[in-house]
């Protein structure tokens, strides 16, 4: 069914076991799945760009989606995954931008962006991951999988302990960003591509830190916090926002 643009509705028959890669990709006028029980993998962007697709079933024999599985399916609103799903692939879920979606305790495992840019997941259960803020946490890494929505200014929560490369879910047009002391380490590359970035904020007794892992050319994009706050009084006092110091007043 590659690329049939008339397909609108698919009831698959329960003679299948597995949807395989690419099986549906491309099917733009595709508005409505009904999968049996008697399916247990959806492959590799198996409804990857169906961007009408509205309505679809997990059923409970579901272990396994696969990379970019439902990639830009942009019209889907809701999905309810089932305790048996346990591994959720790359990007499977990325770009489904009117998305409501659960993590059920069973998952053990979710790919790089597997929700990436979905609208919210309304609960995540599973031990490994949480949701924190706009974003879903590896604990087990410290690190960000998937953000949601888009915004101009980027709060990293404390769950996070390290920052690797660039993430190319942050918001293109994201302007400042503020690090908590819980991050340890940051690679060079993490903010290469962030053209629009105007302020890094950390607090003042983690500069020294940050000067070790921070490029030099980002020194004049740091600003400070005089104490470090939870999120929740970032939240609620926007003057937590406001630079107690500039980066001309660098203290080393």
């Amino acid at each position: 069914f590659d690329g049939c643009t008339s397909l609108e509705s698919i009831t698959i028959s329960d003679s299948v076991t597995s949807i395989g890669e690419g099986a549906f990709y491309d099917c733009k006028s595709l508005k409505n799945v009904t999968i049996p029980d008697t399916v247990t993998n959806i492959g590799v962007g198996a409804f990857e760009e169906c961007e009408s697709l509205e309505k679809i079933n997990i059923p409970n024999s579901i272990k396994n989606i696969g990379n970019r599985a439902f990639l830009r399916c942009r019209s889907l609103k809701y999905i309810e995954l089932p305790d048996s799903v346990i591994s959720i692939g790359d990007e499977a879920f990325s770009e489904c931008a009117s998305l409501t979606i659960n993590v059920p305790r069973s998952v053990n495992h979710i790919g790089y962006l597997g929700f990436n840019d979905c609208l919210y997941i309304k609960e995540c259960n599973s031990d490994n991951y949480i949701v924190d803020g706009k974003m879903l946490i590896d604990k087990r890494e410290g690190t960000i999988n998937s953000f949601m929505g888009a915004s101009e200014s980027i709060i990293i929560p404390n769950s996070v302990t390290r920052l690797y490369e660039f993430y190319p879910f942050f918001p293109t047009n994201f302007r400042q960003i503020t690090i908590p002391d819980s991050v340890k380490s940051i690679e060079e590359s993490t903010f290469d591509s962030c053209d629009y970035l105007e302020h890094i904020i950390i607090s003042k007794e983690s500069a020294e830190k940050f000067k070790r892992m921070l490029p030099a050319k980002l020194w004049n994009k740091l600003y400070f916090l005089e104490k470090v706050v939870s999120d929740n009084e970032l939240e609620s006092n926007r003057n937590y926002y406001e630079p107690r110091m500039s980066a001309d007043d660098l203290p080393f």
